[in-house]
């Protein structure tokens, strides 16, 4: 067979460092340019539940992904236990910050209810991670610490498809599989 080798040199294959968060469930990776709109995750009559049991009670865990659940106004997530409520987050103060190297978006709320060692109030981290399998999403996993709670959901709306590129002679075509490399600086040849 025959081998063909080629180099293609482009500043759109490196990493740009650290994307930075942003307000809102629309964010842009800067090196793909893919699109995550995580507004296509968000339960409008439901919610993404799960029950836990700490100091020996069920705790009923209820999450949004930029919605809201049923314990009050704004509330994107709750946890509720002997007929109260307590807010770990609000939908109006919603981040969205990627974490591509990891297959992961990364939402946040903050502006939970306070408490004696949570003066600034209770936050949440909504991990979605990329799954190729088609499933129900729902909350796989969640922890807490240090006021943040961490709640990890799988979805294939977060995976980000390889980009191909079609490179043509005269009477043949290659489809090309691109892999993003990270890269400091494009160096031409001379």
């Amino acid at each position: 067979g025959c081998e063909y080798k080629a180099s293609w040199y482009s500043d759109r294959a490196c990493v740009t460092p650290d994307p930075t968060p942003v307000q809102g469930c629309r964010v842009v990776d800067p090196d793909t340019r893919y699109l995550y709109d995580l507004t296509t995750l968000t339960l409008s009559r439901d919610y993404y539940q799960t029950t836990v049991t700490v100091g020996g009670f069920d705790v009923k865990i209820k999450a949004n992904v930029c919605g809201v659940v049923d314990c009050g106004p704004d509330i994107a997530v709750c946890a509720q236990a002997n007929g109260k409520t307590i807010s770990l987050g609000k939908e109006s103060t919603v981040t969205t910050e990627l974490a591509p190297e990891k297959g992961e978006v990364q939402i946040t709320y903050t502006g939970g209810d306070t408490s004696s060692h949570c003066l600034e109030g209770k936050s949440s981290k909504i991990i979605i991670m990329c799954c190729r399998a088609e499933q129900d999403m729902k909350i796989l996993s969640v922890s807490e610490g240090d006021c943040l709670y961490t709640f990890t959901l799988c979805s294939q709306k977060v995976c980000q498809f390889s980009p191909k590129a079609v490179v043509s002679t005269q009477s043949t075509f290659f489809f090309l599989v691109l892999k993003m490399i990270k890269c400091s600086k494009i160096e031409q040849p001379s």
